[in-house]
């Protein structure tokens, strides 16, 4: 065979020529036929032999853009050396990085003194948004950090933060994605001041009723016609006054989980309820009902675990920096003072004798030693170092005796599903450990916990009581929706597809209850099949 590319005689085995490599034929890639290399097309199945460009992934999704950019940088570059102003550079790119992936984001890329950061890659998750604002917050506060310990090399720089959220396309190409979304997250950071942080109006309405916002006014952006309404966020606290939807349709639930709350006050003991459901059902907001119900007549936490995880016992540092009012980045001898304010002095009607200390958990901290292992042991929790887990389940135990010494205390923790095992046990361990305290253990969670943790989704020793959500009935998924618009009764257009939807939610969930109890999933197992729905 003659190569078509040097003209050198092959033996008619080759497959390459012997005298400059050429491929002497074209291998069909689907049925292996032998073609002359001249040829586009199998000439045994017709399959092309032309390689074809690499198609692109790509995926539409909705993200949530942080953009951070740093205020002084050009005057560094004129002031410092190359080499110093790249460990600088370095250290400030860490102080950013360290926060943004510690509540789940991605650095996603580097632009000089701007940082770009997205929520939902490659993961989309419920809880993107507010997760962003929090780190974008916690980015301000390792700022500030940061700024101070080389304020003699860096001097007066600042740092502008902003974040939005909205659909993109994401590709291997573009982490973060392709979008409006990002080029809004960066118009928006060049009107927020030092310390700010910004965010969008679609970022505002999936966190606003989390944490407290102000308005900013409304920009006209460089490069868009449509203008955008920007919010700065004050503090990470819920905003006060917010009025909450009515609560609707789901009195029976709430007296249950009342009722343990009552058997928890009247026995002096530690009372565990769940509540299962799947997603948006009305888990948190049965929750938040709870907590209105009692009121001034209890000590309420509210622990929120996050879909990325993180540290195991963060959602407990939260509440507890909550409940103590410990603003982030207080130094240890502040957040030991704030314990030490919370733990009721020694008092005889609290304390007792000897002999009943030994079985009164809700017992005063009986003198200096014992107060002091308190305070440094939640010190060390909130500064992100606990102790063992043993010690760090102590502290904490009797952190909550003490404060249900005053009153009853209320430890609500939403998603338990996505919970560290080591959280798992604290639950376990709070309520079989805690004796003579009125402590009610109220946790949310979804469908997946009986299989992470049966123990804690099954009524018996542990859970005094399950509350498994349906979806709403019809009257009062119509008054919910009336009530969500402000309108006495909805459109009957619109009636009919909330009904609609509804009853297919309702559907859904009397399926799924069927086939993860624990009957159906032990038939199934006996069966070798699915379980079966009723």
């Amino acid at each position: 065979m003659t190569c078509p590319s040097c003209g050198h005689e092959n033996p008619a085995t080759n497959r390459f020529c012997g005298g400059c490599g050429t491929a002497l034929a074209r291998v069909c890639p689907s049925c292996a036929h032998a073609n002359a290399p001249d040829h586009r097309f199998c000439g045994a199945c017709g399959v092309s032999l032309v390689a074809r460009p690499e198609e692109k992934a790509e995926v539409r999704k909705v993200v949530t853009i942080v953009f951070a950019d740093l205020i002084g940088s050009t005057a560094l570059h004129e002031r410092l050396d190359p080499e110093s102003v790249s460990r600088l550079m370095d250290r400030y790119h860490r102080a950013v990085r360290a926060p943004v992936e510690a509540h789940g984001g991605t650095v996603v890329q580097l632009l000089g003194d701007g940082v770009m950061c997205a929520f939902g890659v490659p993961h989309v998750a419920e809880d993107d948004a507010i997760r962003a604002v929090r780190a974008a917050v916690a980015v301000q506060d390792a700022f500030r950090e940061f700024a101070r310990e080389e304020r003699d090399i860096a001097g007066n720089v600042g740092l502008r933060v902003a974040v939005n959220t909205g659909e993109v396309v994401v590709s291997d190409e573009y982490a973060a994605g392709i979008g409006d979304p990002l080029n809004v997250a960066a118009r928006l950071q060049q009107e927020a001041r030092d310390g700010d942080v910004l965010i969008g109006e679609s970022t505002q309405r999936l966190v606003r009723e989390l944490v407290t916002l102000e308005p900013r006014g409304v920009f006209a952006l460089k490069g868009r016609a449509e203008t955008v309404a920007a919010y700065r966020v004050v503090s990470l606290d819920r905003p006060a006054g917010v009025a909450a939807t009515p609560f609707v349709g789901r009195e029976a639930e709430l007296r249950r989980v009342l009722a343990v709350c009552d058997a928890a006050v009247a026995t002096r003991r530690a009372r565990l309820a769940v509540i299962l459901g799947s997603p948006g059902l009305g888990k948190s907001r049965l929750m938040a009902e709870v907590a209105r119900r009692l009121g001034d007549g209890a000590t309420v936490l509210t622990a929120h675990c996050e879909a990325a995880g993180g540290a195991t016992f963060a959602p407990i540092a939260r509440a507890l920096r909550a409940h103590l009012r410990i603003e982030e980045g207080a130094g240890g001898d502040a957040v030991r003072a704030a314990v030490a304010a919370a733990l009721p002095r020694d008092d005889a009607t609290v304390l007792g004798n000897d002999a009943e200390l030994q079985g009164n958990e809700a017992a005063a901290p009986r003198d200096a030693a014992d107060r002091s292992r308190i305070a440094d042991g939640i010190a060390a929790l909130l500064a992100g170092t606990p102790a063992s887990p043993e010690e760090t389940f102590f502290v904490i135990r009797r952190l909550l005796a003490a404060l249900a010494a005053a009153q009853p205390v209320v430890l609500a923790i939403d998603d338990l599903h996505w919970a560290e095992p080591l959280l798992l046990d604290l639950a376990e361990h709070l309520i079989q450990w805690s004796t003579e305290v009125p402590l009610l253990v109220l946790a949310a969670a979804r469908p997946e916990l009986r299989e992470t943790r049966s123990s804690l989704a099954t009524p018996g020793d542990l859970v005094a009581d399950v509350v498994t959500l349906a979806g709403l009935d019809a009257g009062a998924a119509t008054r919910l929706a009336a009530n969500v618009i402000g309108a006495a009764e909805l459109p009957a257009a619109v009636a009919g597809r909330v009904l609609a939807t509804s009853e297919a939610i309702r559907s859904s969930s009397a399926s799924w209850c069927a086939c993860s109890s624990p009957t159906a999933r032990s038939s199934a197992r006996a069966t070798g099949g699915p379980p079966a729905s009723s």
